[in-house]
């Protein structure tokens, strides 16, 4: 009677130690898949910072192409007239704090 105790105690020890060692497969398969789509999640947002930098790397150089074409207009239009001093200061520091506002 005592064999078979100790036996039925060993194969319940045996079924323990293997749902023991599946239930750590388990949970290191989904600390993998975790790692992983952390992983993932960081690259995509990584690729959006690059998309917005240059989205505002573009805009800035419009905006500034933007003001140097104004000042061009308004410094043949005053030589053009024969305008200068304070209002052509006036025009163009207008001109560079409405860049700077808009960036």
């Amino acid at each position: 009677m005592c064999e078979a105790t100790l036996i039925m105690a060993t194969i319940g020890a045996l079924g323990s130690g293997a749902s023991a060692i599946g239930a750590n497969k388990q949970a290191q398969a989904q600390m993998d898949a975790a790692a992983a789509s952390n992983a993932q999640q960081q690259a995509a947002l990584q690729l959006q910072q690059v998309q917005v930098n240059e989205a505002a790397s573009e805009e800035a150089r419009q905006r500034a192409a933007q003001t140097n074409r104004e000042l061009g207009k308004f410094m043949v239009a005053s030589g053009a007239s024969g305008l200068s001093g304070i209002s052509l200061e006036r025009q163009q520091a207008a001109t560079n704090i409405g860049e700077q506002l808009d960036l």
